[in-house]
């Protein structure tokens, strides 16, 4: 059947019935080229000539005539597509596979592209976890440094690559936990909840800085004088003590690090 159809096509193609035109090809980034087509060939046959001429997947190209997208199914007379027509071809940027590793669950994929947001991420994140974006922290951990990614910022902006790992930290979650381990410190240690003046020592913003918060925040402790000099808590670690101080009613006097920089009720 194929065979006959070929050769009824070759005749007629002959015989001035089918005409052979020429189209232009442009496309960002590469020269524009000409491609030779049969006004009733199908625009997916126009595409396996580009994989031909250009090697771009066929099903990776887009193609599109005076703005409309054109369909794979239909063929070069049902757009009008004339002789010297130009036709734009875009290719859209591949996509890359990411490995998202948390406690508490089995690491997963998802699929992305290299321009996509951050925010985007977390989306996705979402749609597969039921993990609300809000309370996502994404890290990365790059050659020199390890990244909090920002919502605003795209994966290429941290050169973030096909098979690269985030790590995944539910910040509720986080919270949660660390307020059930501070309550479990003040039953192991009761003196706590009559401390008034704490000078914190250690560095960061880890789990028990997260505690520290937290109870600060539901006023688990009397603390009215907190001493961070030096331990360079960054600008998450200012967010978070600010989040606790909007509901804590102790604190009176707070350094906030070796710049001398200050709160005093």
């Amino acid at each position: 059947m194929m065979e006959l159809y070929r050769k009824s096509m070759k005749r007629m193609e002959e015989e001035g019935v089918i005409k052979m035109i020429e189209i232009l090809v442009r496309s960002e980034g590469m020269d524009t080229f000409n491609v030779d087509v049969k006004e009733v060939e199908t625009i997916h046959n126009i595409k396996v000539k580009i994989q031909e001429i250009k090697g771009i997947p066929w099903d990776k190209q887009v193609l599109s005539y005076k703005g409309k997208k054109l369909e794979d199914d239909c063929n070069v007379a049902d757009y009008n597509i004339e002789n010297k027509s130009t036709l734009d071809l875009i290719v859209p940027p591949p996509g890359i596979q990411l490995f998202i590793k948390s406690d508490g669950i089995d690491t997963f994929t998802i699929d992305v592209k290299e321009k996509e947001t951050i925010h985007n991420v977390k989306m996705k994140i979402q749609e597969i976890k039921g993990i609300p974006c809000d309370v996502q922290i994404l890290f990365y951990q790059g050659q020199k440094q390890r990244y909090k990614l920002k919502d605003d910022c795209s994966l290429a902006d941290y050169n973030i690559e096909n098979k690269s790992i985030l790590d995944l930290i539910d910040e509720k979650k986080m919270k949660e936990e660390a307020l059930k381990k501070g309550e479990e410190l003040l039953r192991a240690q009761p003196d706590l909840r009559n401390k008034t003046e704490i000078r914190w020592s250690e560095k960061g913003t880890g789990s028990n800085f997260v505690m520290l918060c937290e109870l600060l925040k539901g006023n688990a402790i009397p603390t009215k004088k907190l001493d961070l000099d030096g331990n360079n808590i960054g600008d998450s670690g200012a967010r978070m003590i600010s989040e606790a101080l909007k509901t804590n009613n102790t604190l009176t006097a707070l350094s906030l690090g070796s710049d001398n920089n200050s709160m005093n009720e």
